[in-house]
């Protein structure tokens, strides 16, 4: 998997370089991901930008986007402040694209929580 972190205008600009210490999080986020879930065989070919402006692209009027994933240019986007959305973005990647509905997603939201990568539950329409 690719890192690469980008500025954010109106439209996603040329890559500035992460730095070590966001690609050590980013890292660390994906290991404890796989520890847990079976591994994404196509992750290799995807691309992770971390960007400056919060993603926006589908966001409904007071809704947050920390990331969002981009089937066809198998790319993930994360807001800079919201790293730790990795796990949840690369969920998306291992079950494709019908996962866009969060539908029984609640074990994975049970596990985020444990961990202390994201408490997501009610985003995720599950009991809390």
């Amino acid at each position: 998997m690719r890192w690469r972190a980008l500025t954010a205008a109106s439209t996603f600009a040329l890559a500035v370089g992460c730095g070590p210490h966001g690609e050590s999080n980013l890292t660390a986020y994906l290991q404890t991901y796989q520890s847990r879930w079976d591994g994404v065989a196509t992750l290799p070919d995807w691309t992770v930008r971390v960007v400056a402006e919060r993603p926006t692209q589908g966001a409904q009027q007071g809704k947050f986007f920390a990331g969002e994933t981009f089937w066809d240019s198998r790319t993930i986007d994360l807001y800079q402040g919201s790293l730790s959305v990795l796990p949840h973005e690369v969920h998306h990647v291992a079950l494709g694209p019908p996962s866009a509905d969060h539908q029984g997603w609640c074990p994975f939201g049970d596990w985020e929580a444990r961990e202390g990568i994201l408490d997501e539950l009610g985003y995720l329409g599950c009991p809390e």
